[in-house]
């Protein structure tokens, strides 16, 4: 569908160019000059050689985001209008939604109530039919056909009521209706006492680089240090 009516066109590829290509593998070939630091002379090469790299890594990640931010701010902006466009249309769909799902209640309590009646009659014909069963053990004789009538009478009205069609809700064609468990924290402590298996636990990164050192005794957690070098620009 059209939804802008502004144009939108990008290249189908983006690709380096020759002088990029070159002055990348020029700076790899120079710093491979020094495959071991084994000298202060072979340490002052690789760390210049690494801040030549590092500096050069940091001036293609900038030109990357100068590049990629007018694309990033249309982005935005194709994100806004889709949300204005839109809004109006979920809010609809939405209330739709919701009173369907009403009507659907509706037709479920109407389901249960109808069955809840029609098991009330079986079980009310039920008493006619013992009756009438009864009636026709202690009839006298000139009085047996009445009996057997009433008591065939009261088994088919019986029979009527249970091979009668179920009631059912009405079903909303072209609608897909679920139910959805919803949930609400009262007490996150609580919880994870009854049911641990619900919660979900995850080491702080920023608070143990914060306030832990190497050799700090805490149960749980181990604590050392590890020696690396990174390069300042040049």
């Amino acid at each position: 569908m059209n939804l802008v009516a502004e144009t939108i066109e990008l290249p189908p590829v983006f690709t380096l160019t020759e002088f990029a290509v070159k002055n990348r593998d020029a700076m790899i070939r120079i710093s491979q000059a020094t495959q071991k630091v084994g000298t202060v002379v072979d340490q002052a090469q690789a760390v210049s050689d690494g801040r030549t790299i590092q500096t050069h890594i940091k001036a293609v990640q900038e030109t990357r985001l100068a590049l990629s931010r007018p694309l990033d701010e249309a982005k935005d902006k194709l994100i806004e209008v889709e949300r204005v466009y839109l809004a109006p249309l979920i809010a609809e769909r939405n209330r739709l939604a919701r009173e369907v799902t009403a009507f659907q209640k509706q037709e479920q309590d109407r389901v249960a109530a109808e069955e809840r009646a029609r098991q009330d009659e079986i079980n009310r014909l039920e008493q006619e039919r013992l009756a009438a069963k009864a009636l026709l053990a202690e009839a006298h004789p000139t009085e047996l056909a009445q009996a057997q009538e009433v008591l065939s009478e009261a088994m088919q009205a019986q029979r009527a009521v249970i091979v009668a069609p179920l009631p059912e809700a009405t079903r909303a064609k072209g609608a897909v209706g679920r139910t959805v468990l919803k949930y609400e924290v009262t007490d996150i402590h609580a919880l994870y006492q009854a049911r641990p298996d619900l919660c979900r636990i995850e080491a702080k990164a920023s608070a143990i680089a914060a306030v832990c050192t190497a050799g700090m005794n805490i149960p749980g957690l181990k604590l050392w240090e590890e020696s690396t070098t990174n390069f300042r620009r040049s």
